[in-house]
């Protein structure tokens, strides 16, 4: 499913609600300041984001990222990725890159539950990511994250290269590139090969809310 349907989607799950006054009546026209616009990509991630970490102390999103980092946010919940498989990728994924300058930070997707209940199920995977709160979907909404497992990768100078899912490696059986965030995080951290695909289509996964 493309990202232009997902969001149709939303929208009419989110319309019955609206007609009960249960939800505002969005309005036409530039978003309002409860309403922010997805940035696009190659912009720079706005410097004010702020998130919530699990003490509930509320920092940027940026400082997670020393100056010669590239940050990877990780939009997970506890039940997504459901498969232990996908937990065992992830942690692949780390183990990869997280010794080539490359900070990760985990941000709870899911508004129903406490960033500890993520955190849990990180250390249960083997990653000991810090875990913020998606602040009632606000971070999702600015980086353009619609589900979750999915992961936003922002540059040393803090623009944002890439969104969408973890993908896959390389594999020399059968000559297969990688893909997704592997072949985009390879290529940014090699400053010589571009993202092949900055913004492919979700992946399966819950509603990043």
């Amino acid at each position: 499913m493309n990202r232009p349907a997902l969001a149709a989607i939303l929208t009419a799950l989110c319309a019955p609600a609206q007609a009960q006054g249960l939800l505002p009546e969005r309005r036409s026209g530039p978003p309002s300041s409860t309403e922010p616009a997805p940035i696009v990509i190659s912009q720079p991630v706005p410097p004010n984001l702020i998130v919530t970490d699990e003490a509930g102390v509320r920092r940027t999103l940026l400082s997670y990222q020393a100056p010669t980092e590239i940050l990877a946010v990780v939009f997970l919940s506890s039940r997504c990725p459901s498969q232990p498989s996908d937990w065992t990728a992830l942690r692949r994924f780390y183990k990869m890159y997280g010794s080539w300058q490359v900070s990760f930070v985990a941000v709870e997707a899911d508004a129903r539950e406490r960033p500890a209940a993520l955190a849990g199920a990180l250390r249960k995977a083997g990653l000991r990511w810090p875990v913020v709160e998606n602040d009632g979907g606000w971070v999702s909404r600015v980086l353009g994250i619609q589900v979750a497992p999915e992961i936003a990768l922002i540059d040393e100078s803090q623009d944002l290269r890439y969104r969408g899912p973890l993908g896959s490696p390389a594999r020399l059986k059968g000559f297969q590139p990688a893909q997704g965030a592997w072949q985009a995080l390879s290529a940014l951290i090699g400053h010589v090969d571009s993202v092949a695909d900055p913004q492919p289509d979700p992946g399966p996964g819950c509603l990043a809310r």
